[in-house]
């Protein structure tokens, strides 16, 4: 399986709920995929008209996750508002987005 075959977009809305059990499905996801051996993972987040520190977070965590397993996690279709916050946090510095 060539590299474009291991690419993967997984859609993302927020605020997530972290008591609904949002931030654990995310992180399960992030999990499985690398698993199976996916190397290039996106984060749609087209749907995120809100961001907190648990959404925040849980970004940060599968970011983490795919660093460590030798993948990489790129943000797709980010807005201006979540543009903005990443830029506040300085998670901009960390995180690369593409549309």
């Amino acid at each position: 399986m060539d590299d474009q075959a291991r690419r993967v977009v997984v859609d993302v809305s927020g605020p997530l709920e972290h008591e609904a059990g949002d931030y654990s499905a995310l992180q399960a996801t992030i999990r499985r995929l690398l698993a199976e051996g996916h190397k290039r993972i996106l984060l749609n987040v087209a749907q995120v008209n809100y961001g907190d520190s648990i959404l925040l977070g849980a970004i940060m965590h599968a970011y983490t996750s795919a660093v460590r397993q030798g993948a990489t996690l790129r943000l797709q279709h980010v807005n201006k508002r979540f543009a903005d916050l990443l830029s506040v946090t300085k998670l901009d510095r960390v995180l690369e987005t593409e549309d």
